[in-house]
């Protein structure tokens, strides 16, 4: 919070930060666990040209990247993602978000979903 803060007071118009919001966190949904919303208007309200992007669309990132600041601010880059996107039985899934051990057979089933 107080590097948000410092950003806009210093006026550091070349500063972009990405956040990959995909909703979730180690033990489950956002909105169960600790709800994030309004991000938008959160960053907003240290200073932040915020912006809100598919962050599975590497062009939209690209030409937001690209932008630079109009008002002399830093940005805020908010990239909407599904956590595990691509492989069918890891997205959305909170058992493969922090996952410390991964066996032999979990790597087969990876291998098998990305291939289908």
């Amino acid at each position: 919070m107080e590097a948000a803060a410092h950003a806009r007071k210093h006026k550091l118009d070349n500063l972009k930060v990405i956040v990959d919001y995909n909703n979730m966190q180690a033990t489950g949904m956002t909105q169960e666990v600790l709800d994030m919303q309004p991000l938008k208007e959160k960053w907003e309200a240290f200073g932040f040209e915020t912006f809100e992007v598919n962050g599975h669309d590497r062009i939209e990132l690209e030409k937001v990247l690209k932008r630079k600041s109009e008002s002399g601010r830093p940005q805020c880059i908010i990239a909407h993602t599904v956590k595990g996107k691509g492989i069918r039985r890891a997205e959305n899934s909170s058992i493969w978000h922090h996952k410390a051990k991964i066996s032999a057979e979990d790597i087969q089933i990876l291998k098998t979903d990305l291939s289908s």
